[in-house]
């Protein structure tokens, strides 16, 4: 984007907020789609089979939209905010419509990654809008409205998704993107206004980005897959992991040289991104092996129904929108620094109450930890996300946003792959023995080892602190670029 003007000077008062609707109509659309579709996976399995391919449907989401979030970030600061956002709409809503249309798995499975790519641009380009048209206070406050956006799409996605496949069909889930899609496009087609620069300075460093994108993916599939469909040390994971390591080489190599680079020099240097990019590794591994393994803990060691295990989530995403709406109003106030370290130290607090569930075991300490470490989140997430915008160089707001959410998915597949490896550890061949036929007594040996990766996800957590408490201190105001 061309540094030398301030979006924010484009719009009225009531264009905004036909921006702001639009945007928040596209992230209602990615959020609410893995949780609906998740509710119809079992008639989805009914009627195409493949039930060995199950969790690729999610899977392959993930990982193109992680993959890719960097790619749309970095694209959006050069050719403007709307022409990649309309292209990421068009991937997902065509992507829905492919879905709905598949006759197999596998055709599902292709689809569900074209609808990953376009939430791969979705996610950073809509807070990268929203940084673009909004100054510090309002930004604040605006970024906590999206995380309401987010916590009750969540919460709302399985009914949808229920309903919608006991009164239709699961192929509908699919077609109710369509006309969400269709208004996000045609609001951000009339109201998003952009002085975009021109081209013809050269264009970007396409082999660059591939190799980027290509090494990420497979780093990505190599910690989802490994412990798993084939053991760590077996050919396909290795070279899986030196494949990814080979890709982020050369694209290191040529972005070093790159006019235009990804990485580029005043945004490596900025403390606010290096302490926000480190500290959100660490984070997204906790968040994500909680998000991952305290269903399992439900069902397993409680033995509650699947509902009640997904269920048990939603204390951690009430808590994250309640942290985001107090982070918009404190991190004003205090600064970043006591608003991350205050939320950092919540999701501390919160882990170690999960692990202590697991030790008791109890349910409810299960469900309060929950809530504690989701609010931690809230605080300690959005804190990260509004420091990065305002401190972003200009012309460097879409990869500096598209970092936040980049860095939290990369540390949170190392987290579940983590957590992983010492719940099977743990386990052991009696305990795996007992958990795959389903013997009431997996729930003492399990509740043993969920406390140690429980453990593990409490010092992911306190390593997300120690690196968070190094922000730099005094007001949000003062530190911000713009």
């Amino acid at each position: 984007m061309n540094p030398g003007y301030d979006p924010a000077m484009l719009y009225r008062p009531s264009q905004r907020a036909m921006v702001t609707a639009a945007v928040m109509a596209g992230m209602f659309l990615s959020a609410i789609d893995t949780t609906a579709v998740a509710t119809a996976m079992p008639r989805i399995v009914a009627s195409l089979g493949g039930l060995t391919l199950y969790s690729w449907v999610f899977s392959i989401y993930m990982l193109a939209s992680t993959a890719t979030v960097p790619l749309f970030g970095y694209l959006s600061d050069l050719y403007g905010r709307k022409r990649l956002y309309l292209l990421g709409v068009f991937l997902f809503v065509g992507g829905s419509v492919l879905c709905s249309a598949s006759t197999n798995m596998g055709q599902l499975i292709v689809f569900r990654g074209i609808q990953g790519i376009g939430a791969g641009a979705l996610m950073p380009i809509t807070y990268a809008i929203v940084g673009d048209i909004y100054d510090l206070e309002e930004r604040a406050k605006m970024q906590a409205l999206f995380s309401g956006v987010w916590g009750v799409s969540s919460v709302v996605g399985p009914l949808v998704g229920g309903l919608i496949t006991d009164l239709w069909s699961w192929r509908a889930i699919f077609f109710m993107n369509l006309p969400i899609g269709v208004v996000a496009a045609g609001l951000i087609i009339v109201y998003l206004k952009e002085n975009v620069p021109g081209e013809d300075d050269g264009g970007v460093d396409v082999l660059a980005l591939a190799s980027l994108t290509a090494g990420v993916a497979a780093l990505l599939v190599g910690l989802q897959q490994g412990g798993r469909t084939h053991a760590w040390l077996s050919p396909q994971i290795i070279g899986l992991l030196m494949f990814s390591a080979a890709g982020i080489a050369v694209f290191l190599l040529r972005d070093l040289r790159s006019d235009r680079p990804v990485l580029h020099p005043s945004l490596m240097s900025d403390r606010i991104f290096q302490v926000a990019s480190g500290s959100g590794v660490f984070g997204g591994a906790a968040l994500f092996g909680l998000a991952a393994y305290v269903p399992l803990y439900v069902q397993g060691v409680h033995a509650g129904s699947a509902t009640l295990s997904g269920a048990s989530l939603t204390p951690m995403t009430f808590g994250w929108v309640g942290g985001s709406i107090v982070a918009g109003r404190l991190l004003l106030r205090v600064g970043y620094r006591p608003t991350a370290t205050a939320g950092l130290a919540a999701f501390i607090v919160g882990a170690l109450m999960i692990a202590g569930a697991a030790a008791s075991p109890s349910l409810a300490t299960l469900m309060a930890g929950m809530a504690v470490s989701g609010v931690g989140l809230g605080l300690s997430m959005t804190c990260f996300l509004i420091a990065v915008q305002n401190s972003a160089p200009p012309g460097l707001m879409g990869t500096a946003t598209a970092s936040v959410p980049f860095t939290r998915s990369i540390g949170g597949a190392v987290g579940v792959a983590a957590m992983g490896a010492v719940l099977l550890h743990s386990l052991g061949a009696e305990g795996l023995a007992l958990s795959s036929s389903g013997s009431a007594g997996i729930a003492g040996p399990l509740s043993a080892a969920m406390f140690k990766a429980f453990l593990l996800a409490a010092a992911f957590a306190a390593a997300s602190f120690a690196i968070g408490i190094w922000l730099p201190g005094g007001k949000a105001q003062d530190l911000a670029r713009r």
